[in-house]
């Protein structure tokens, strides 16, 4: 990707958000100046563009855990997002192996919640994908049972529960993970259009050259 195609898809009504500058495995072992570099620079970066990106996404999932890691995502972003939960419960209560009784970012006992708005949880389809392997109508079945799970949660008007799902790349390859075809990908936002609410996110590393 290029600046110019960035540009194209907010133009079509793209958010761009954060995913750090290099796309780093290593964010539980950084210092807090490379952590400023990789997180505040990468909005730092976007910024230069025109872009103010109040997101930041983990790169591999990584670091959500980690109080220092989070407490620099919170300088600088509204919302952190992170993986391994097809539904993200606004109040954050409702994850089962992980209760807790609100959103604040850290519990009684000052140690990290599961969930709160700098690890808002999410999941990667490509884990959905490799699974079935790559069969269109398992996985096609599949996000529908995601993306439906809401309703239980959801009623009388009330919006409890959303699913966030990622996915990292789109493009004409098939088989291939972590890259999602193009017109399977299309089939699926089509689905997605008789959401009361569902948000996708499609997650791509992009290097400051």
């Amino acid at each position: 990707m290029n600046w110019q195609d960035i540009a194209t898809l907010q133009k079509e009504g793209m958010d761009i958000e954060s995913h750090s500058v290099t796309h780093t495995p290593y964010l539980n072992i950084l210092n807090q100046k490379q952590l400023d570099y990789e997180i505040g620079g990468s909005k730092e970066c976007l910024a230069s563009q025109g872009y103010n990106s109040t997101i930041f996404a983990y790169p591999y999932n990584l670091g959500s855990n980690n109080p220092i890691v989070v407490n620099t995502v919170a300088k600088y972003y509204n919302i952190g997002r992170s993986g391994t939960a097809p539904l993200m419960f606004l109040n954050c209560i409702g994850f089962k192996k992980h209760p807790q009784n609100d959103c604040r970012t850290y519990g009684p006992n000052g140690e990290l919640n599961y969930a709160n708005r700098y690890v808002a949880r999410s999941l990667s389809f490509d884990i959905v994908e490799i699974k079935d392997s790559f069969n269109n109508t398992n996985m096609f079945s599949d996000f529908v049972k995601i993306v439906n799970s809401q309703s239980t949660y959801n009623q009388g008007g009330k919006i409890n529960a959303i699913p966030l799902i990622i996915f990292h790349n789109v493009d004409l390859s098939t088989n291939k993970p972590y890259s999602t075809n193009v017109g399977f990908f299309d089939q699926l936002m089509k689905y997605t259009t008789f959401c009361n609410i569902c948000l996708i996110f499609t997650v791509q590393a992009i290097k400051n050259s």
